[in-house]
């Protein structure tokens, strides 16, 4: 049950922060060429 734990804090710790760097990147693109793309809440 420990080796579950530290898997899933490996993963949280090195995975999620470089996707999230390179998705924000391509939404960073995105909003770029066409600004309606964001989300408008209300």
């Amino acid at each position: 049950m420990s080796l579950f734990y530290w898997i899933v804090l490996l993963f949280l710790v090195t995975y999620e922060p470089v996707y999230g760097y390179y998705d924000f990147q391509k939404f960073k693109r995105r909003v770029a060429q066409n600004p309606e793309e964001r989300v408008k809440y209300l």
